[in-house]
């Protein structure tokens, strides 16, 4: 019985023990095999192999179908034995549940500050050789840590120290009244940059050039959510605000 399950029947025993239990897979296989057999020497060995496949993909749906039954069972099973000890250790419940949730926000927040942390800022280009420079205040026994510094020190840095290959100083402008033909908005978001800002930093750029973008002080660089606000589906090359 074994040799002929092994050479009549190799697909279905890999098909069948990969859904269901071996010692099931041994009982089916046994009794598939055997009357395989008596359908071929009967009724040829094309009818014999589609009642077998049949019998193969009936198995594995009763046998699937009888798994997720027993797992949802024992599933209400467990569920109705927690909510029973919740109701009847109602304070060692709620500091269990309430402990627990307050670690899993935590776990989640700090994630969320790692992965901020970690990926701030990647998209630049040329990321590893960017820095900061923080300045640092003392005040008595104070230290104040600022982005701020004076205007000269990017110059300097780059004239005094061979390792710094460029500088790029930013400055925000606050609320600015920007006009166009009838169009007026006070904005919020407006900064002022050197010219070096968009070779430094890497800014997709929907329309212009990044290299020479800041290369005189009448240029202005805005965003595409603005460009559409002032001048709709006009190109903003060469536009005036």
């Amino acid at each position: 019985m074994n040799t002929t399950k092994k050479t009549l029947l190799p697909r279905g025993e890999k098909i069948l023990k990969f859904f269901l239990p071996e010692a099931e897979c041994e009982s089916i296989l046994g009794d598939c095999a055997e009357l395989r057999h008596q359908i071929i020497l009967t009724k040829g060995k094309f009818r014999a192999n589609v009642w077998f496949w049949s019998q193969i993909i009936k198995s594995i749906w009763r046998g699937m179908a009888i798994y997720f039954w027993w797992s949802f069972t024992m599933f209400k099973n467990y569920l109705t034995i927690a909510v029973r000890n919740l109701k009847r250790h109602k304070i060692y419940s709620v500091i269990n549940i309430a402990g627990l949730s307050i670690g899993i926000a935590c776990c989640i927040l700090i994630l969320l500050w790692i992965n901020n942390e970690i990926r701030y800022d990647r998209f630049h280009e040329q990321g590893a050789h960017l820095y900061r420079v923080v300045n640092h205040l003392h005040h008595g026994p104070f230290v104040q840590h600022t982005q701020g510094t004076a205007y000269p020190l990017g110059p300097a840095l780059k004239t005094e120290i061979p390792e710094v290959e460029d500088f790029s100083r930013f400055l925000s402008a606050g609320r600015l009244l920007v006009t166009h033909g009838k169009k007026r908005f006070y904005e919020e978001k407006f900064c002022f940059a050197d010219h070096s800002f968009f070779t430094m930093l890497t800014f997709p750029f929907i329309r212009g050039n990044p290299d020479t973008a800041l290369s005189l002080p009448s240029l202005v660089v805005i965003t595409q959510e603005m460009a559409l606000k002032y001048f709709g589906r006009e190109d903003p090359v060469d536009q005036t605000l």
